[in-house]
C-alpha cells in the first residue's frame, strides 16, 4: 500500500513496503509576512467596530426600502412597525441585525420578509415583499472590503 510520494521506499518485511515522504517548506520574504500578520492582529481589534457600523448602515438601507403596493382587496392597514422594528443588537464581539416588530406580543417580521434563512414568508407576501436575508447578503461584500482594507490585504 502506498501513501504520498515514492521518494524513499524500504522493505520492512517481505511484501510490505514502507513509504517515507519528505516535505520541504521554504518561506521567502518571511519578514514581510510577519509584518502583515502583526498588522492583521492589531487591526482585528477594530473588526467588531467595523461590523457594527456596517450593520447600522445596512439597517438604515433596509428601513429606506419601499413597501410593495397594496394587494387588491387588502383591508390590513400598514402601521410602520416592521420598518421601525429593524435594530442592531451589539454584543462584545458581534453585532446582529434583528427585527423586533410585534403585534399583540407576537413577532411577525418572519412572515413578511422571511426568517434568518430567508424562509417562512407567508403566501400573501412571497414574491411581493423582498426577503431580508437577500437584502443583508447584498451588503456583505462592502463589509468584506472594509475588513480587508483595515487589515491591509
Amino acid at each position: 500500500m502506498f501513501f504520498g510520494s515514492h521518494e524513499e521506499t524500504h522493505l520492512a518485511r517481505p511484501f510490505t513496503e514502507v513509504t517515507m515522504t519528505r516535505f520541504e517548506l521554504r518561506v521567502i520574504g518571511a519578514a514581510r509576512v510577519e509584518n502583515k500578520m502583526r498588522k492583521a492582529a492589531a487591526a482585528s481589534e477594530n473588526v467588531p467596530k467595523l461590523t457594527h457600523a456596517w450593520a447600522v448602515d445596512t439597517v438604515a438601507k433596509i428601513r429606506r426600502k419601499r413597501n410593495p403596493p397594496r394587494r387588491r382587496g387588502q383591508t390590513y392597514r400598514r402601521t410602520g412597525r416592521l420598518k421601525r422594528g429593524w435594530k442592531v443588537e451589539k454584543g462584545a464581539k458581534s453585532s446582529v441585525i434583528v427585527n423586533t416588530a410585534n403585534r399583540g406580543g407576537r413577532q411577525y417580521a418572519m412572515y413578511v420578509v422571511g426568517d434568518q434563512r430567508g424562509n417562512r414568508q407567508a403566501w400573501m407576501h412571497r414574491g411581493r415583499w423582498w426577503v431580508a436575508r437577500d437584502e443583508i447578503e447584498k451588503e456583505i461584500p462592502e463589509l468584506r472590503d472594509e475588513i480587508l482594507d483595515e487589515i491591509g490585504v
